[in-house]
């Protein structure tokens, strides 16, 4: 998936009737005193999703105005854009409806659940070229709310209707990966996607399915207290990381590594930033670069290379949350950079700046490093530090790495 297209589903009317959601917030309910959909786009975006198009109709001109404000509490560079629907038309018939602003490949999520897990694991290519949707499952207790999906391990075969004397399974979790033409085989008009297009996909083998454990669920539409909604988001938000120095840790060091031709990873890289993915754990990569200081590449080639990682890393389902560097160095040729600075390793300010931008938990948290100046710096930010020692980089991470929770 190109583009990097999300679509959300938001309905304030969807949201169970007598519920607080919707008694409290119709359209846009809030939980800690932000709007919903703000943890659900932030979430998203981590993923590397930056376009959003928000289907809905119920009071959209609230939710249209909020996005509008400069102080919208989304991060920079998203953009959202709500698509208002003039008369009811039900998901499926919503979506068909808004098939002109979709592009080939997009995400398709509710805007009134959260599910946390790797969502990259549902848009690395189909396994078969007929494949038009994947769809995120579940497992499930005792079912009296969610209707169950037949789920043969690859394929969504069918469903099942929600019954109150319905046993465990697999259920929708209410994000799924969608191919345009998909949305042709929904009726023009009011109609479903439980009941119109999922089940079409799912008879001509056209419906993959991908078994997730959450570490975490809410539907909001479900909620009587919202209070404790609110706080069982925000623990759930606030996760462990990794923090990975980059040369000589992910890749090879062979001195002020800056082009693609020069990269390579070390063995496990890949598949270290993976595992913490579907641990949980949120991943930076803290690194010093002297070599924009000493004038030897500029800032702009070492972004470039860490386009290429992210690329390489989501071709395989995986991703690093954010790239942390440091351009300084006291004995630089370039002036401005030509500095004694809080950022460059020993010191913590890379790692201090990162828990400025993001709910991390640093009790859980730890840093892996190949230099004494690593774990110096892990110390001094309150974080373990554990020193890489060569080899495979994923027989020394996994038995720091437990599941976030």
């Amino acid at each position: 998936m190109n583009e990097k297209q999300c679509v959300i589903l938001v309905d304030g009317r969807g949201i169970r009737p007598g519920s607080a959601a919707r008694a409290a917030h119709g359209s846009m309910p809030e939980i800690g005193g932000k709007p919903f959909l703000t943890y659900l786009i932030r979430e998203l975006w981590r993923f590397g999703f930056s376009r959003f198009l928000l289907l809905t109709g119920y009071r959209a001109e609230i939710i249209r105005d909020y996005f509008a404000r400069p102080d919208a509490d989304v991060p920079a560079g998203v953009c959202v854009t709500v698509l208002a629907k003039e008369e009811p038309l039900g998901a499926g018939g919503t979506l068909r409806a808004a098939s002109g602003r979709l592009e080939r490949d997009f995400l398709l999520c509710n805007g009134d659940s959260l599910c946390l897990f790797n969502i990259l694991r549902l848009v690395v290519p189909p396994g078969t070229p007929q494949t038009l949707a994947r769809m995120a499952l579940m497992r499930i207790g005792r079912n009296t709310r969610y209707g169950q999906a037949l789920f043969d391990g690859k394929h969504v075969r069918g469903f099942a209707e929600r019954s109150g004397d319905a046993g465990s399974g697999c259920a929708n979790a209410g994000i799924c990966c969608l191919r345009r033409e998909a949305l042709e085989a929904v009726p023009v008009g009011n109609s479903s996607l439980e009941a119109d297009l999922f089940p079409q996909l799912a008879a001509r083998g056209q419906l993959e399915g991908e078994l997730v454990s959450p570490h975490f669920f809410i539907d909001i539409g479900d909620q009587d207290n919202l209070e404790q909604a609110a706080s069982a988001v925000r623990r759930a938000l606030c996760r462990p990381a990794v923090f990975f120095d980059r040369d000589g840790v992910l890749n090879h060091d062979f001195g002020y590594v800056h082009t693609v031709e020069d990269f390579r990873w070390i063995e496990g890289a890949r598949e270290s930033i993976l595992a913490c993915n579907e641990a949980g754990y949120l991943v930076f990569v803290v690194t010093n670069q002297a070599g924009i200081a000493k004038g030897i590449y500029t800032e702009s080639t070492m972004h470039a290379l860490h386009a290429y990682m992210q690329a390489d890393l989501r071709g395989m389902g995986a991703h690093v949350d954010a790239f942390a560097f440091c351009p300084h160095h006291p004995e630089g040729l370039v002036p401005e950079l030509r500095q004694t600075c809080s950022c460059r390793k020993p010191k913590p300010g890379m790692i201090l700046q990162l828990y400025q931008e993001w709910p991390i938990d640093p009790k859980a948290s730890f840093l892996i490093g190949d230099k004494p100046s690593d774990l110096q710096a892990a110390e001094a930010a309150g974080i373990a530090g554990y020193l890489f020692p060569g080899g495979n980089l994923l027989d020394a991470l996994l038995p720091r790495l437990s599941r976030a929770s």
